[in-house]
């Protein structure tokens, strides 16, 4: 039985210690898990009807079957009404929005880098049968050793468009490619593999120039989109590689079809650019001046996706943020449809041939030095309820 509590009510097993980030698809918490032993990030579900129950179940399959280190990691869930719960890994890091904002641009390796990661984690997650179709420097968590996590699958989608969308129509003014976006000669398209890449060049734009691609209010961000192209890294960054500058020019294509269409491709050509030898002079990239008035984002989507210095009985697998998309940074467009037939994935199997190369591209930018492990707390039983446990996740 779930326990009622100010807020909010988890599972008896789980106490709560802090909200980490609420959306349009649930809100997440910070718990103790009292079977596991350590810290653990719980989901909870947005809406409590059987359309948002049935989408609840449907992220929690994708996620516990998936297995990458570079995907936040899932480790069980339920979708009985008044029980469900999506129990996730809680990890240490920073958004992707927030190392942007407070470091500049990246490196054109550094971009690269962090690119193949995320290629590496699509194309998992497209090989496993799905598109993500959420992907923005606020759903990438950057964690010690600058190994990057996707997070909040929220409004992923079957590949197969013969099976129903349960996904909530919402998207990322500015991140979501534009067969994603509604328009007055027809509705919002069910997209496939290259709608994730084309979001992904977004994020690898805004991390080599340190601005968003289309920057200020939503409405604003998709007139640009329509009307712009965006200026080749080549062009804005010095030192950036043709070979990067091409791969984000193509994966930045308005149509579809002129975009690579397998995460594998941007990943063996991102990979390329990662193993060049580097120049003997590299130029820092200069930070494009930002728009008077424009907005880069939400500041509070990186505080809702923040969790630092949680402390763990065990250390995780793979480290980590959770976090989840803000509302405010989505628009929304209808509701659910009907309900899909169940997909279920294994629980910790692979999925997808991608997973060793993963392991690999992952290893290949921890140059700096291994993870940190976080510190055990000292053996014993669970805290007894009502322990004040906010000391583990300082600001």
């Amino acid at each position: 039985m779930a326990r009622k509590g100010k807020e909010p009510s988890l599972p008896a097993r789980f106490d709560p210690l802090r909200e980490l980030g609420r959306g349009a698809t649930g809100g997440v918490w910070a718990a103790y898990d009292r079977i596991r032993g350590h810290v653990v990030a719980v989901k909870l579900p947005g809406g409590k009807s059987a359309e948002d129950l049935e989408r609840f179940a449907q992220e929690g399959r994708l996620l516990t079957g998936l297995r990458h280190p570079n995907i936040v990691r899932g480790y069980e869930f339920d979708a009985t009404p008044g029980e469900a719960y999506l129990s996730m890994e809680a990890v240490q890091g920073s958004t992707l929005a927030e190392l942007i904002d407070s470091e500049g641009p990246f490196t054109p390796e550094r971009t690269a880098q962090i690119g193949a990661q995320l290629a590496s984690a699509l194309r998992t997650v497209h090989d496993a049968g799905w598109i993500h179709r959420d992907i923005d420097t606020g759903n990438v968590l950057i964690e010690s050793g600058d190994r990057a996590k996707l997070i909040d699958f929220g409004v992923a989608a079957p590949v197969d468009t013969r099976e129903p969308d349960l996904a909530p129509r919402e998207y990322t003014p500015g991140y979501a490619a534009p067969e994603r976006v509604p328009s007055e000669l027809g509705g919002m398209a069910h997209g496939g593999p290259a709608t994730d890449l084309y979001s992904l060049g977004v994020v690898m734009h805004e991390m080599a120039t340190g601005r968003p691609v289309f920057p200020g209010r939503p409405k604003r961000r998709l007139a640009r989109q329509q009307r712009e192209v965006p200026p080749r890294l080549s062009q804005v960054v010095p030192g950036a590689p043709r070979e990067l500058s091409d791969v984000v020019a193509q994966l930045l294509a308005r149509e579809y079809a002129r975009r690579p269409q397998s995460a594998d491709e941007v990943l063996e050509r991102l990979s390329a650019v990662v193993d060049r030898p580097e120049p003997a002079a590299a130029s820092s990239p200069r930070a494009l001046p930002r728009e008077p008035g424009g907005e880069s984002r939400d500041p509070s989507r990186s505080d809702a996706a923040r969790m630092d210095a949680v402390p763990a009985k065990e250390p995780p697998d793979f480290p980590g943020v959770i976090g989840l998309t803000q509302v405010d940074g989505h628009l929304v467009q209808g509701g659910p449809q009907a309900a899909p037939t169940p997909r279920g994935q294994g629980q910790g199997q692979e999925q997808g041939p991608g997973a060793d190369r993963a392991r690999e591209a992952a290893r290949s930018v921890d140059r700096t030095g291994r993870v940190s492990p976080v510190r055990p707390p000292a053996p014993g039983a669970a805290p007894a309820p009502g322990t004040d446990h906010s000391r583990g996740f300082e600001r």
